[in-house]
């Protein structure tokens, strides 16, 4: 008998009847309409037992009583996993905010692989986990994922009121869709994050569609035998192993598709059909800021223009009558390049650079286009999720629900009957989608459903009072999208967006964007002249407070030629193992006698409303364990040691000492401050969790804040979860009250990007809270042209 075969009839034990259920690439554990008997289901310590309802098993969650976590296992007859590549569960949670995330776990032999969702989603839903992202827990050894005998869910608590879960089915998944990564094994360490930040963004667009997908590594997926007609996505593989490359064309051989997020390998561009172009660094910031795709209207979702920041292309040109460029990059003025930033073929799709954290929402319905045009089963499942997912905007539960709170936030505004109208044409898009859904036209349903989301958030901007902060900021980098040498231009952009305080990036531990004696110019400074200097003048002009944003330690910019030599002088924070990183160790006289410096030039040099502290940490909690740091713990408590770090490196006492070092710094650069330009506010940037902050990176915003040595701080609050950020402000504000507090909110960063919806939702929160400011990160096109025409602040 066949393993296909023999799983099958496993299952069928298991589950009578899952056998005859069974779908090409889909196996489930208990069919749709019979679910598993509620006797074989066993629940946890303090877990209720669970209840049969029509087709679902009901897992209540009594977090009220206290219950730090549920959980539920499902067992079943050892079971040969390996030749599946993910799982999905069919859930339905009517009230998720109780449930801070949900951990679902495989057991195997005496140990359990482990796989944490985010939050999750009101109403039903799927949770696609590709089985390569199951962890060990524990210390227990296990038999991988060839023999499986368990399934357990578990959610954990977040508010403390009780929920429930529906447990509509579970099943595995043999994907057609495969995102292919690389080790990049020998690489820099900032080069393998964004490898694997980049894997990261993919996977979870993806989990957001309710895309079932494989992710593996190079070396499995050279193994493995993917399904006819599959589609790899190759993730930042500089250049791809031979096998590998002979997996790709065995795909493409079996009527697969490639799409390439970056690669150098001329051969991966000869199969695909293209001509490899050398690789190319920006000439100037802001040389390549968007794309455009050519024809948008002929795409499964229409994606005009991406916004995307990058310094760096390989790209590719047409090698055959088959390829065609398919998007052109753009400047910051908006002018087309001559670089394409898509080509396709009848083989597939080639990005010359790496998505990155920009535009993330069109970025992800491009991503599902390109898999739309070869995957019907793409189709379908990006149209149901758009369709379920359209009325969801701020916190609203549904369609229903958004359009009953937005009637309600409207009623006696002067926007009322704009708000009416555009909720009109919401409930007349809605209906369009869900009449194409049930005559199963995706692309249809698909289109509908944006354009109910898109007048749904702007009836909400409209219906929301125009928020009252006294600051209302944005981290500027004169690097960054083209804003040096024409600061008229951004700070007109802000003026009329109501943006009243800029945090511009005026020097870091090793390059100064203004012509310092003490730090060596930045390539910037040197192109296009002193930026603090050009961005007060714009400023001033426009009624734009203007605050220096310094990051102290970390050298960001600076040359490897100058790192080189702060390693050879001692002068670097180490990690417990001796490993030297890109930071100056702030218990070294030099590095503290430098930034001083620097800081009191650039306070007399300019009149600046404030100064701002970043990165006025220590690296990680396993930083900083320098010789510098070793000679001044020994000067602190007089006694040498015999050995470094010292046992008790982990201990309070040790963390409250090595928060101490960073102390007095801030005590130091304050007192500075305020002898050079009296009323110059100083602020920092801070770690949002407090205590955890002291003990992992010695940031004691706290004891600052009440010492009176910042005038406020910026919590990086940069959360994806409205609960979780209501939380971390909740306890910022008990800590430190309101007054102290201008708050920072993630737009587009690595582990947070939000939509405008999300967005309105913090600034209301914050608004009603009292909070006096915020401040955004970071300037971009996303923020300028998505995000900032939708908020509406109160005039001065």
């Amino acid at each position: 008998m066949s393993r296909t075969a023999t799983a099958l009839l496993v299952i069928w034990i298991v589950f009578p009847g899952a056998a005859h259920c069974a779908e090409p690439g889909r196996h489930r554990l208990f069919p749709e309409q019979s679910p598993i008997r509620k006797e074989a289901c066993r629940a946890g310590e303090g877990s209720p037992e669970p209840i049969r309802r029509d087709s679902c098993l009901v897992l209540r969650c009594p977090f009220q009583s206290g219950l730090a976590r549920a959980f539920w296992d499902i067992p079943f007859p050892a079971l040969d996993v390996s030749p599946f590549t993910s799982l999905t569960l069919d859930l339905s949670c009517p009230d998720p905010d109780p449930i801070r995330s949900l951990s679902v776990y495989l057991r195997s032999a005496a140990g359990w692989y482990e796989y944490e969702t985010g939050p999750l989603q009101p109403g039903r839903q799927r949770l696609v986990m590709p089985l390569n992202r199951f962890r060990l827990v524990g210390t227990k050894s296990a038999a991988g994922l060839r023999r499986v005998d368990c399934l357990r869910i578990s959610p954990w608590a977040g508010d403390r009121r009780d929920t429930r879960l529906e447990l509509f089915g579970a099943w595995l998944n043999c994907d057609r869709v495969w995102l292919v990564t690389s080790s990049m094994a020998g690489a820099a360490a900032e080069e393998r994050a964004a490898a694997r930040n980049a894997a990261r963004r993919i996977s979870r667009w993806l989990r957001s569609m309710e895309i079932p997908h494989a992710e593996v590594a190079e070396a499995v997926f050279s193994r493995a035998m993917p399904r006819s007609g599959s589609v790899a996505i190759i993730c930042y593989i500089p250049r791809l192993r031979d096998e590998t490359l002979d997996a790709l064309r065995r795909l493409v051989n079996q009527g697969g598709r490639i799409i390439v997020y970056y690669s150098s390998d001329e051969r991966l561009a000869e199969l695909l059909h293209f001509d490899l172009q050398p690789y190319m660094s920006a000439p100037a910031p802001g040389a390549w800021s968007s794309y455009r795709m050519i024809a948008p209207r002929e795409m499964f979702l229409p994606v005009e223009t991406v916004y995307q920041r990058s310094w760096n292309l390989r790209p590719v040109l047409p090698g055959t009558d088959t390829a065609a460029v398919a998007a052109w990059w753009y400047d910051a003025r908006g002018r087309r390049t001559k670089q394409p930033a898509w080509v396709r073929s009848s083989r597939g799709w080639w990005f010359s650079h790496i998505p990155l954290a920009d535009d993330a929402f069109q970025q992800r319905q491009l991503l599902v286009s390109l898999l739309a045009e070869y995957l019907p089963e793409v189709r379908e499942a990006a149209a149901r999720r758009m369709v379920a997912d359209c009325g969801r905007i701020d916190s609203y539960r549904s369609l229903a629900d958004a359009r009953w709170g937005i009637e309600r936030l409207a009623a006696g505004g002067s926007g009322k009957r704009r708000v009416a109208a555009l909720l009109a044409a919401v409930e007349s898009d809605y209906a369009a989608a869900r009449k194409a859904l049930a005559s199963r036209q995706w692309s249809e349903a698909a289109r509908a459903a944006l354009e109910v989301r898109r007048s749904l958030t702007r009836a909400y901007a409209l219906a929301v009072e125009p928020f009252r902060f006294p600051v209302r900021g944005v981290w500027i980098r004169p690097a960054g999208e083209g804003y040096a040498g024409d600061w008229e231009r951004i700070c007109r952009q802000l003026a009329r967006h109501r943006i009243n305080t800029i945090f511009v990036l005026t020097a870091t531990a090793g390059t100064a964007h203004y012509p310092s004696e003490v730090l060596p110019p930045s390539e910037i400074c040197r192109r296009y002249g002193d930026q603090v200097a050009a961005c007060l003048k714009a400023a001033r002009r426009y009624g734009i407070s203007v605050h220096a944003w310094i990051m102290c330690w970390y050298l960001e910019g600076a040359s490897p030629e100058l790192i080189q030599k702060l390693r050879r002088e001692g002068r670097l924070q180490t990690d417990d193992s001796g490993r030297p990183l890109d930071w100056l160790s702030p218990a070294d006289e030099r590095n503290r006698t430098m930034m001083l410096r620097a800081i009191r030039e650039i306070v007399h040099r300019y009149e600046l409303d404030g100064v701002h502290l970043d990165y006025i940490r220590f690296a990680s909690s396993r930083a900083d364990f320098s010789a510098a740091m070793r000679r001044r713990y020994e000067t602190s408590f007089r006694r040498p040691l015999k050995s470094w770090p010292p046992r008790q490196s982990r201990g309070e006492r040790f963390q409250r000492w090595k928060a101490s070092v960073v102390d007095d710094f801030v005590r130091e650069v304050s007192r500075t401050i305020r002898e050079v330009r009296p009323g110059t506010r100083v602020s920092a940037a801070v770690f949002p969790e407090y205590p955890q902050c002291v003990r992992d990176v010695g940031q004691d915003w706290v004891r600052w804040v009440k010492r009176g040595w910042v005038d406020f701080i910026c919590p990086m609050n940069y959360e994806a979860n409205m609960n979780a950020f209501r939380s971390l402000v909740d306890r910022q504000v008990r800590l430190v009250g309101t007054r102290r507090m201008v708050v920072g909110i993630g737009v587009t960063t690595a582990a947070c990007q939000l939509a405008a919806d999300r967005v309105l939702e913090r600034l209301a929160y914050l608004d009603r809270r009292g909070l006096p400011g915020i401040i955004f990160f970071d300037l971009d096109a996303t923020l300028l042209e998505r995000i900032l025409p939708l908020c509406l602040f109160e005039s001065p």
